[in-house]
C-alpha cells in the first residue's frame, strides 16, 4: 500500500502542471483519480502502523464488512473520474478551475468522512462477504494454512460485491476505450499507455471480485497488477514530456 501510494502521489504531482499549462480538464480528473488513490492507499498504511487494523475489521484475523464498503467507494469514485476524464479527453474540454486543488482533494475528503460515519454503524452494513467467505478468510490467517490449502476464489462473496465490481469494470473499460479514441485523434502518448493502464487496472478489480485484497496480511495477484498498471501510467507521462520536450526544441530550432 504505501509504494502504490507514493506512485499515484508521484503521478498527480507530474499530471497537475500540465493541467495547468493546457487546461485540458481530462488532466485535471486523472490527477484527482491520483491523488485519491494516494489518499486511500495512504489512509491504510496510517491505519497498520497505528494498529488500528483489528479495530476497524482490517485484520486478516478480524474481518469486518467495513473495509470492504470503503475500498468498493473509493473504486467506483477513481472509475468515475477515469471516465470523466475520458470524455473530457475526446471532447478536448479546456476549463480553467479557480481551485484546483479543492476539486483533487474533494472525493478523498468525501470517502473519508463516509468511512467516519459508516465506523459506528458497521454491524448495520450489508455483507459483501457472507459467514462462509469470512470463514475462509480466518483460516488463511492461520499459520497452518499453506498455499496449498488456499482457494482460487474466495466463496460466499455477495451479489452487492459483485455488482459493485462489475461497475467498476465497466467504467474502468470505458474509460480506456475514450482514451483509445482520443489517442488515435490526437496522438498524445500519454493517453495510449493511460488506455493501456485503465485495461489492466479493470483486470485488477476483476480480480478482487475473487479475492478481496484489503485485509493487511492478505496479498493478491491483483496487487501486482495494480502496481503494473500505475507503472504504465508514469511510462506515458514520461514519454509526453519527451514529446513536448523535442517539439520545445524543434520551435527553438525553427527561430534559429
Amino acid at each position: 500500500s504505501s509504494f502504490s501510494g507514493l506512485t499515484a502521489v508521484g503521478l498527480a504531482v507530474l499530471t497537475v502542471p500540465r493541467y495547468r499549462e493546457s487546461l485540458r480538464l481530462a488532466l485535471l480528473l486523472q490527477a484527482t483519480a491520483f491523488v485519491t488513490l494516494a489518499a486511500f492507499a495512504g489512509g491504510t498504511v496510517v491505519v497498520v502502523l497505528l494498529r488500528l487494523d483489528d479495530d476497524i475489521g482490517m485484520s486478516l484475523g478480524l474481518p469486518d464488512q467495513l473495509p470492504l464498503w470503503i475500498s468498493a467507494a473509493n473504486r467506483i469514485v477513481v472509475a468515475v473520474l477515469f471516465f470523466g476524464a475520458g470524455v473530457a479527453a475526446v471532447r478536448e474540454l479546456r476549463r480553467r478551475v479557480h481551485r484546483p486543488r479543492v476539486l483533487a482533494l474533494a472525493p478523498a475528503l468525501i470517502i473519508g468522512a463516509i468511512a467516519l460515519l459508516l465506523t459506528p454503524l458497521h454491524e448495520l452494513l450489508p455483507p459483501l462477504i457472507g459467514p462462509d467467505g469470512i470463514e475462509a478468510l480466518l483460516q488463511l490467517a492461520s499459520p497452518a494454512v499453506t498455499d496449498a490449502d488456499t482457494a482460487s476464489r474466495l466463496p460466499d462473496i455477495t451479489s452487492l460485491e459483485l455488482a459493485g465490481v462489475a461497475t467498476t469494470v465497466v467504467l474502468m473499460m470505458g474509460a480506456a476505450v475514450l482514451f483509445r479514441t482520443s489517442y488515435l485523434k490526437r496522438g498524445r502518448e500519454s493517453e495510449a499507455y493511460l488506455a493501456v493502464g485503465l485495461v489492466i487496472a479493470a483486470f485488477a478489480v476483476f480480480q478482487h471480485a475473487f479475492y478481496p485484497a484489503i485485509y493487511t496480511g492478505l496479498v493478491t495477484a491483483s496487487d501486482a497488477m495494480r502496481l503494473l498498471s500505475y507503472g504504465i501510467l508514469v511510462l506515458g507521462i514520461v514519454a509526453e514530456q519527451r514529446e513536448d520536450l523535442r517539439e520545445l526544441r524543434d520551435a527553438y530550432s525553427a527561430l534559429d
